[in-house]
C-alpha cells in the first residue's frame, strides 16, 4: 500500500499535576496492572502504549510504578517505592497513569474480536509480469512463481463491480494497482480508473487510486491522466544510478535508473508522488539514498529494509547496523532542517510510524492495511491482500463466485485467513512493536519466497532487529519534534484539520501545538 494514508493527529502528552493526597487515585478492589507498554530512555522517559500506539512522556516515578508487578495499588506502590519517592509523589503518579490508561483494572477484559466491516479496498494485480528483473523481488520478478500474464478487462471490470457491491454504506473506497509492473497493462489501468470514477459518482461515494511502479513505463500523456484523477504514485528507486542499476536491471541486464527518473519531470508540483527505496545488503546507506532521492525534487521519499530476500541481498549484521545508523542521521537532519516545511518533508521516512502514533487508537481492522481488503489476481482469483496472491491456500473466491467471507474471516476469533494459516513467528504475537512494524506483513515474513512453496523461508533475523531499532528512532524523533518543533506538525496536518477524531480536538486545544502567530 502506498505510504500516503496519514491520519496525522498528534496525541498530546502531559503530566498531570494534581493534589498529593494518598486518596488521589482510588484503588479498585482487584488492584491495577500496567497496560502493555514499551519503555524507552532516549533523552527522557517515554512509554509506548502498545495496543493504542500512543506515546507518552513519563516522570521517573511513573516509570517505576509501571515496572511494579501486579496487583498495583496506591498503598502497595508507596511501600515498594518508599526508598525512592515520597508517598504524595507516588499517589500523584498513580493518578496520572490511571488517567492516561497506562494503569488498568487487573481484571479488565481482553479486547473483543473485531466485527467484519464493508469492503473498502481493492488491490488489482493487473500485471503478473515485469520488465525488470530485480533479484530481491518478493514475487519472483513479477511472475508470482507462475506463467507471466496480464489481467483482461472483463476480470478487472468484474472486480470493480464486486468492490462496489460489497462496500455497503462506506463512503470512501480505494483501488490499488500492483504487479509485477502494472503499467505493462496501461489500458486496463485507465479503464478501471474511468469506470470506478463513474460508478462512484453514481453511488454517491468517493474513490481514490494508488499505483506502485518502477517508473520506466511512464509517459507525459499517462502522467497527465494520473494527475487528472489524483492517483497516488509510488516509484521504486533504490538510490543513485550506479547503486540502483546494480540491483534493478531490465530484462536485458541493463540498468533502469535513467529510464525511471526521466519521466519524473512530468510530475512537477504534484504532491501525491513518492519514491520508495528497498534497502538490501547491497545498498544499506539509508541516509545517502534518501538524500539522493530528495535531491530529485520528489515531495516524499521512504526507504524500507528488504524482507525475505534470497542470495546475498538479505540483511546481515553489517547491513542492518548501517541501515539503523542511517535512520539515526535522517532523524537528526529532520530536526536540524532550516524551515518547518523542509523538516516536514524530511520526516517522510518516518510518517508511516507517525500516522499511527498520531491516530492513537487500536486497529479497526485486524490487518496493517487498516481497510477491509481483497486482492484480485490476473485470472480473477481473490486473496486477502496482494502479499498472499497466487498462493492457492489463501484463495477466498473469484470475481465470478464472489468472496467466501466464512473462509476469509473467522468472526469468532477475529482472524483473517492469512492470520489463521501463515506460519507466523511466535515472537510477533507479543512483540511491543507489532502495531507499528512496517515489515510488509508479519504473517508473510516467514512465508517461503519464490516459485518453490516448499523451500525454507528466507529470513535472517536481522529484519526484525532493524525494524525495532528504526521504530525506536521514530518514537524519539516524534517526541523531539513535539517538544522542539511543534509547528512541523501543523505543516504535516495540512488538510486534516477537519478530522472528527477526539485526538484532534486534544491537539488543537494544546498550547504547545498552537499554530504560529503572525506579527
Amino acid at each position: 500500500m502506498v505510504d500516503r494514508h496519514l491520519a496525522l493527529v498528534l496525541v498530546v502528552v502531559g503530566v498531570r499535576l494534581g493534589a498529593a493526597a494518598d486518596s488521589a487515585a482510588p484503588t479498585p478492589t482487584a488492584g491495577w496492572r500496567a497496560a502493555e507498554v514499551h519503555l524507552i530512555e532516549d533523552g527522557g522517559l517515554l512509554a509506548l502504549a502498545v495496543r493504542h500506539s500512543r506515546l507518552y512522556a513519563l516522570q521517573p516515578v511513573e516509570a517505576a510504578v509501571l515496572r511494579l508487578p501486579p496487583p498495583i495499588g496506591v498503598s502497595t506502590a508507596q511501600e515498594r517505592l518508599a526508598s525512592q519517592f515520597d508517598r504524595a509523589t507516588v499517589a500523584a503518579a498513580c493518578a496520572s497513569l490511571l488517567d492516561r490508561g497506562l494503569l488498568l483494572p487487573q481484571d479488565a477484559p481482553e479486547a473483543e474480536p473485531l466485527p467484519r466491516g464493508p469492503l473498502t479496498r481493492l488491490e488489482l494485480g493487473v500485471a503478473e509480469d515485469c520488465n525488470l528483473r530485480c533479484p530481491y523481488c518478493f514475487v519472483s520478478q513479477g511472475s508470482f512463481g507462475g506463467t507471466r500474464r496480464l489481467m483482461p478487462w472483463p476480470v478487472a471490470q468484474r472486480a470493480v463491480e464486486l468492490l462496489f457491491a460489497e462496500s455497503g454504506p462506506a463512503p470512501l473506497l480505494q483501488i490499488g494497482f500492483y504487479g509485477g509492473e502494472p503499467l505493462l497493462n496501461t489500458a486496463v489501468v485507465r479503464q478501471v480508473i474511468t469506470e470506478a470514477t463513474a460508478r462512484a459518482e453514481q453511488a454517491g461515494k468517493q474513490v481514490g487510486f494508488d499505483l506502485i511502479t518502477n517508473g520506466t513505463r511512464l509517459t507525459a500523456d499517462l502522467v497527465a491522466f494520473l494527475r487528472a484523477h489524483r492517483v497516488a504514485v509510488q516509484v521504486s528507486l533504490d538510490g543513485p544510478a550506479a547503486t540502483n542499476d546494480a540491483i534493478r536491471p531490465n530484462l536485458g541486464g541493463r540498468g533502469s535508473y535513467r529510464q525511471a527518473t526521466a519521466p519524473l519531470r512530468f510530475f512537477a508540483g504534484y504532491p501525491a508522488l513518492q519514491a520508495r527505496a528497498t534497502l538490501t545488503r547491497a545498498n544499506p546507506a539509508a541516509d545517502d539514498i534518501v538524500e539522493h532521492l530528495l535531491g530529485l525534487d520528489l515531495p516524499s521519499v521512504v526507504a524500507r529494509p528488504v524482507v525475505g530476500a534470497e542470495g546475498d541481498l538479505g540483511l546481515d549484521e553489517a547491513a542492518a547496523r548501517r541501515i539503523v545508523a542511517g535512520y539515526g542521521r535522517l532523524a537528526e537532519r529532520c530536526l536540524a532542517a532550516a524551515s518547518d516545511a523542509e523538516a516536514a518533508r524530511r520526516s517522510a521516512p518516518f510518517l508511516g510510524y507517525f500516522g499511527k502514533l498520531m491516530e492513537g487508537r487500536p486497529r479497526r481492522v485486524p490487518c496493517q492495511q487498516e481497510a477491509w481488503t481483497v486482492a484480485c489476481a490476473a485470472d480473477g482469483a481473490l486473496y486477502p491482500c496482494k502479499d498472499m496472491a497466487a498462493k492457492p491456500q489463501y484463495q477466498i473466491g473469484t470475481v465470478w463466485s464472489g468472496i467466501d467471507w466464512a473462509k476469509a474471516y473467522d468472526d469468532a476469533r477475529g482472524k483473517l485467513l492469512c492470520q489463521q494459516q501463515a506460519p507466523k513467528k511466535a515472537e510477533c504475537k507479543t512483540c511491543w512493536a507489532r502495531e507499528l512494524c512496517q515489515i510488509s506483513c508479519m504473517h508473510v515474513t516467514v512465508e517461503p519466497k519464490g516459485a518453490d512453496q516448499d523451500e525454507a523461508p528466507q529470513y535472517s533475523g536481522w529484519e526484525c532487529w532493524t525494524s525495532l531499532r528504526v521504530i525506536e528512532i521514530a518514537l524519539a524523533l516524534f517526541q523531539r519534534l513535539r517538544q522542539e518543533r511543534p509547528a512541523v506538525f501543523w505543516a504535516l496536518l495540512g488538510g486534516y484539520q477537519g478530522s472528527e477524531s477526539p485526538a484532534m480536538a486534544t491537539l488543537l486545544a494544546h498550547p504547545s501545538c498552537a499554530p504560529p502567530v503572525e506579527a
